[in-house]
């Protein structure tokens, strides 16, 4: 994106928290950030978990020490998120074995 108001307009559109009206307050959400994330500041994800749980939501927050913006440097991860959508969506039942098994 670029600097100066293209660049704030384009940020604009993409705000989750522009989101959060769309969404039914039945949805189980998480919300994952690492502490090392150079992109979104931990603040940031504060305020959207506020906002969410204060429209209703149900929220798990999860702030992983050490975590980058796309939390690769964190193996475990998705096994984690894979038994946070076994335990929050009771019409799921997501299995993750082998990334050569998900097509």
């Amino acid at each position: 994106f670029q600097d100066g108001p293209k660049g704030k307009e384009w940020i604009a559109k993409r705000d989750p928290m522009n989101t959060i009206p769309l969404l039914s307050p039945s949805l189980p959400i998480l919300v994952i950030q690492g502490t090392n994330d150079d992109r979104i500041g931990l603040k940031e994800g504060h305020r959207m978990v506020d906002a969410l749980k204060k429209t209703g939501h149900d929220v798990s927050y999860w702030e992983i020490k050490g975590g980058d913006h796309v939390l690769m440097n964190q193996p475990q991860i998705m096994n984690n998120i894979a038994h946070w959508l076994e335990s929050n969506s009771p019409c799921m039942s997501v299995r993750i074995s082998k990334t050569a098994d998900i097509q």
